[in-house]
């Protein structure tokens, strides 16, 4: 079901029925394309079909891609394994941490001049 629009003038517009009646129609532009996508030349013949060039670039980035496992390597590994770290012997929380006291002095306002005492 397509969906019709109201013009401002009152006329009924049917979108979808006017995007297939010109997706053959070459698209404004300096693309070279149609309404699809498709690449045209000069004469508005296809030359290449959007649906062939996605096809295309998903190839080169893609590739074949195979659910095959794949064959381990014959080099054998340098690295040594990874062992478990050394447990901790003492409880670092066991300590207790007596900090001083900081002392404080009153150091005498300045005299600024203006105060009466």
């Amino acid at each position: 079901m397509s969906k019709t629009y109201k013009t401002a003038q009152g006329k009924l517009i049917d979108m979808q029925a006017l995007r297939l009646q010109n997706e053959q129609v070459r698209a404004v532009g300096n693309m070279g394309v149609n309404a699809r996508g498709d690449r045209l030349d000069s004469q508005n013949r296809v030359i290449e079909r959007k649906v062939d060039k996605s096809g295309k670039r998903y190839e080169s980035q893609i590739g074949n891609v195979t659910d095959e496992p794949v064959a381990e390597s014959s080099k054998k590994s340098t690295k040594e394994p990874l062992t478990a770290p050394e447990p901790v012997t003492q409880d670092p929380f066991a300590t207790q941490i007596t900090a001083e006291k900081p002392t404080t002095t009153k150091t005498p306002p300045k005299d600024d001049g203006f105060s009466l005492t």
